[in-house]
Formats: structure tokens, sequence, C-alpha cells
């Protein structure tokens, strides 16, 4: 349960995610440059993406959001 509440206060923190209509392709692909500037470890980078997808996709299910957006993003392993 920790993972999830940092993931939704990184979320907070970061501003431009409000409202599943902020879901957004760029919106995700800033995220994702928020979140490299604060973890420094690839497996937990993935698991925030990997989670925030699996959000995403219950919202579809639910009604609640129209698209995905990590369709079309692809997350990228760099070294840190």
């Amino acid at each position: 349960m920790s993972h999830h509440g940092v993931l939704i206060r990184q979320i907070a923190e970061f501003g431009k995610i409000k409202t599943f209509a902020d879901v957004t392709y760029t919106n995700i692909a800033e995220f994702d440059g928020f979140l490299r500037r604060t973890i420094q470890s690839q497996p937990v980078l993935y698991k925030r993406h990997n989670t925030f997808k699996s959000y995403i996709v219950d919202a579809i299910n639910r009604g609640l959001c129209k698209s995905n957006p990590y369709i079309k993003f692809f997350f990228i392993y760099e070294q840190l």
C-alpha cells in the first residue's frame, strides 16, 4: 500500500494530472521526466509507471477514462 501512496503523492507533486482528462501522452511523458529527476532506481521507476498504467486501465473499464496514453508510451531504460 505504501507504494500506491507514494505514486499518488508524486502525481500530486507533479501537478499537471488532476483528473483522468489530464492523462494524455504529453503529460505522461512529462511525468516520466519528473520521476526520472526524483527516482534513482530503474526498477522503481518502471514500477511507478506500471502501477499508474493499471489505474488508467481500471478507469477505462469503469468508464471514467476514454483512452490509454500508455499504448503509445514506451518506458526506456537508461543508465542512471
